[in-house]
């Protein structure tokens, strides 16, 4: 499926929440509880500050969401968008 958000809003592919235990087993944890994503679609007028590919936190309550076959999207408002994540 290939949406594209219009507005001011983005989609974003929901990403599990990892956790790992003290011996180090990562243990997969509901992707309902996840507020971290990646950006996969912009609407005509987000802003040029996020871009398709970017790792975001966002409201956990924000947006709308769906599933597509076994992955799970929401479309949201950028004012919903709370940072970027980068990974060093």
């Amino acid at each position: 499926m290939k949406i594209q958000p219009l507005g001011e809003r983005v989609a974003i592919q929901v990403l599990p929440i990892e956790e790992v235990t003290e011996s180090g087993l990562v243990l997969a944890v509901d992707k309902s509880k996840s507020n971290r994503g990646e950006v996969v679609a912009l609407g005509e007028d987000a802003p040029s500050c996020i871009s398709v590919g970017d790792k975001v936190l966002f409201n956990k309550g924000a947006g709308l969401s769906y599933t597509d076959g076994s992955e799970d999207y929401k479309v949201i408002g950028i004012k919903d968008i709370l940072c970027k994540i980068i990974e060093e």
